[in-house]
């Protein structure tokens, strides 16, 4: 079960409309370089910066996070590509 604080608690319990988004960051090796690459995408509207653990980092909002199909996950080390 999880434990919220007493202002979440509460804020939860007030039955009042939430409105709720979804962050994806993803990081990713290069194939042509072997760099790390990293892009963020949420289901606001906008582009904006949130902060996790000290770290800023960008997201582009709006449609950048078109609806996908369901992500399979399996054992093994088979390669599954998402557009």
């Amino acid at each position: 079960m999880r434990t919220f604080s007493s202002p979440t608690l509460t804020y939860l319990q007030s039955r009042s409309g939430i409105v709720s988004h979804t962050l994806l960051w993803v990081r990713a090796r290069n194939r042509s370089t072997r760099a790390e690459e990293t892009n963020g995408a949420w289901t606001g509207e906008q582009e904006a910066s949130f902060t996790f653990g000290g770290a800023s980092r960008a997201y582009a909002g709006g449609s950048a996070m078109a609806p996908m199909e369901g992500i399979v996950a399996q054992v093994g080390l088979s390669v599954r590509l998402q557009r």
